[in-house]
């Protein structure tokens, strides 16, 4: 553990998007400037897509996020279901891939009841096609 907190409204936000209240397509997160803090980097509303969220990731920084993910299921037809994802870009500092991997456990204890958790250095790592496997799912 690195010691980072977690902003409060990480908290929130999440449990709206897990109990129903699902008003936004995915929830972004970084570390703050001073790096004590984790804290809500971008909020998307409903009406943008996974696609959409795989266009903004940066592509030289290290993100977390937790994404509404609508798919058919195998035997269950349609659903969505939150993934959390870590994104550590080939291209981020090592010092930044070392505070976020430190930081994941922080992160992921406020994120329980994700479907999957995916583990990304590269834009194939966050593929639909790649989450698709990860959730057993056919497109």
């Amino acid at each position: 553990m690195s010691g980072v907190a977690l902003a409060d409204d990480i908290k929130t936000h999440y449990e709206d998007m897990k109990h129903g209240k699902k008003t936004n397509r995915y929830m972004q997160m970084k570390m703050s400037d001073d790096s004590k803090e984790i804290v809500i980097d971008k909020l998307a509303p409903k009406t943008e897509s996974y696609d959409d969220f795989i266009g903004q990731l940066p592509p030289n920084e290290c993100r977390y996020a937790v994404v509404d993910f609508a798919f058919e299921g195998k035997e269950t037809g349609g659903k969505e279901v939150l993934i959390f994802i870590v994104w550590c870009p080939d291209n981020a500092t090592v010092k930044q891939k070392m505070l976020y991997a430190s930081s994941k456990d922080a992160m992921k204890s406020a994120c329980r009841g994700v479907s999957a958790e995916i583990q990304a250095t590269d834009f194939d790592e966050v593929s639909k096609e790649t989450v698709y496997e990860k959730l057993g799912a056919k497109r």
